[in-house]
């Protein structure tokens, strides 16, 4: 069986099973906003070469997240909640190379772009409209964009864009792990149907091909995927 196939059955077991409790479970939709905190290991000292000195750095970037929410009673104060969501996530790693003895600057600019499926399961402490959440997640990537841009003294160079794939050797420099697994939490506010919610999922995996590529530099260190966003969230269900 291959990984998607389990991780969506997964996923319809975690539904079926909070459906059987329906006495105590809210149902809705929830969309919001976030940002890609990604980290990779850069060298954190500027390697100085006789021609130049080279500098990492990587910037978070805008992304959004849809998907269908299932609460389920524990206590008047705790509930546990979970679903499925689709999340797009951005980010970009740069590498600077600054010649000395000539007045070149020139950027590799790496810029990625990520949707993937994502499993949470939290559990929630509620203090009047207050809540507070901690749990985990499992997401699998299903689909991304990867771009490429070489730009000297501000000015582009050369650039291309390539799909990613997961688990494909065959793609080389755009071959991604697809598994991310980490820890949850949520702060939300809430007033009958809405809840409007705070959250940082804090990725645990390496998310970097398993053998990189010498075209893509940027994949010779590990990279984790994190992400700090605001989501709104609706329960029409139950009635």
């Amino acid at each position: 069986m291959t990984t998607k196939r389990t991780y969506l059955l997964l996923a319809l077991f975690n539904l079926l099973a909070v459906y059987a409790f329906s006495q105590k479970v809210r149902m809705g939709f929830f969309g919001g906003a976030n940002f890609t905190l990604a980290t990779y290991d850069f060298p954190k000292d500027k390697n100085i070469d006789n021609a130049y000195i080279s500098s990492w750095q990587s910037n978070p970037g805008p992304g959004l997240s849809l998907g269908f929410d299932i609460e389920y009673d524990l206590s008047d104060k705790l509930f546990a909640s979970t679903g499925i969501l689709l999340n797009k996530s951005s980010f970009k790693a740069i590498k600077t190379d600054d010649y000395i003895n000539r007045e070149t600057i020139i950027e590799n600019k790496y810029q990625f772009g990520v949707f993937e499926l994502q499993l949470p399961l939290l559990l929630h402490y509620r203090a009047g409209k207050f809540s507070a959440g901690v749990g985990a997640f499992a997401a699998l990537g299903v689909a991304g964009q990867f771009t490429f841009k070489n730009v000297e003294n501000g000015r582009s160079e050369n650039d291309y864009h390539q799909a990613l794939a997961f688990n494909n050797d065959e793609m080389e420099y755009a071959d991604f792990r697809p598994m991310n697994v980490g820890v949850s939490s949520e702060i939300g506010y809430g007033v009958k149907r809405w809840r409007l919610a705070a959250h940082l999922d804090l990725g645990l995996l390496n998310l970097a091909p398993k053998a990189p590529s010498n075209d893509v530099e940027v994949q010779k260190y590990p990279l984790k995927r994190s992400s700090l966003g605001v989501t709104f969230l609706y329960q029409p269900w139950p009635r």
